[in-house]
């Protein structure tokens, strides 16, 4: 395992909506904390057996101790299915994966600040503003690797339902385990 990935602290988080403000790294979030999506009618007849969650983001915070600053890591954000597998969309070869070199930066003070040896962070968002066609009743994972590495702690289920159902009245969904 690389320094980043054996210290860092993510959070990983399914909401409405996640922005991040360029000059101050600090993010507005609405709705967080989601586990369920219920998608909308669609009428594609390119996606017969699949649904199109509504609109919604991705949110991570990774936290680094100080001593990483300037380092550089990757970050992977990927979905996967219940097998493990990262999930394809419909239609195309394209995965559900996003890879970005990151800097381990602390918050830019003036040099004579004290900055108490503050950590390392870096916010991302990832935005599916049109909603995303997956297969309905189905348990998804998203999952964060800093440098090719995971940890079963940066993981947040995604359960999506049909547009009809009530997750509540319906004891057939249940969220298999991935591996």
């Amino acid at each position: 395992m690389s320094n980043a990935s054996d210290t860092a602290n993510v959070t990983l988080s399914i909401c409405d909506f996640a922005i991040i403000d360029p000059a101050s790294n600090k993010p507005t979030i609405i709705g967080a904390a989601q586990t369920i999506l219920q998608a909308q009618p669609h009428t594609d007849p390119n996606l017969p057996d699949h649904v199109i969650t509504p609109p919604f983001s991705i949110y991570a915070n990774i936290t680094l101790p100080h001593e990483l600053s300037g380092e550089q890591y990757v970050l992977s954000v990927d979905l996967r299915d219940s097998t493990g597998e990262i999930v394809n969309l419909p239609n195309s070869e394209n995965k559900l994966r996003f890879n970005q070199i990151v800097n381990a930066e602390v918050p830019n003070f003036p040099p004579d600040f004290p900055h108490h040896r503050l950590p390392a962070q870096h916010n991302i968002t990832i935005n599916f503003a049109s909603g995303l066609p997956l297969l309905p009743q189905s348990v998804y994972y998203w999952t964060i690797q800093i440098d090719g590495n995971d940890n079963p702690h940066w993981v947040t289920p995604m359960l999506v339902l049909p547009s009809q159902i009530n997750p509540d009245s319906n004891p057939n969904i249940h969220q298999p385990l991935i591996g």
